[in-house]
């Protein structure tokens, strides 16, 4: 019994174009920079609201 292994390819452009991996990285750090930005804001925010809670008359 012979066996005949092997492998067969093919490579054809497919018909809808994908997603653009530049475009995701951008959007992709856009958002980690609001997000750092956000929590920098809440972070001051919450810092101000505990000295003012903190002072005594």
């Amino acid at each position: 019994m012979t066996s005949s292994g092997g492998v067969t390819t093919s490579l054809t452009q497919a018909s809808e174009s994908g997603n653009a991996i530049e475009t995701d990285m951008v959007g992709q750090l856009a958002a980690k920079n609001s997000f750092f930005a956000n929590l920098a804001v809440f972070r001051a925010s919450d810092k101000m609201l505990g000295a003012l809670l903190d002072t005594k008359t």
